[in-house]
């Protein structure tokens, strides 16, 4: 019985944890960001295929983007943050 109760507390820890990833995401900022500083230089559909790529290093990715497009670290860190945390990062980017 004790047993269980650990596996029940790490699976609502877990639980919670997975479900407030996205939450905190202004999803009209992120797709007003992203146009405005991604797109300039290049079209959303290498965005869009570049999130398909499970193994795309997005901290990198990004940085170096930054230093070419000249962004600012809190633009960085919002464009990461839309990316990485969003529960669909697809739709700030994808045309459907």
């Amino acid at each position: 019985m004790r047993g269980m109760l650990a596996v029940l507390s790490i699976f609502v820890v877990f639980g919670i944890a997975s479900w407030s990833i996205g939450q905190d995401i202004d999803e009209a900022a992120c797709q007003q960001t992203i146009k405005t500083s991604c797109t300039t230089c290049h079209k959303a559909d290498r965005i869009c295929h570049e999130l398909g790529d499970t193994d795309a290093d997005w901290p990198e990715i990004i940085k170096e983007m930054g230093e070419k497009g000249k962004l600012s670290q809190e633009i960085q860190d919002t464009v990461l943050t839309c990316l990485t945390k969003a529960e669909d990062p697809k739709k700030f980017v994808c045309t459907k």
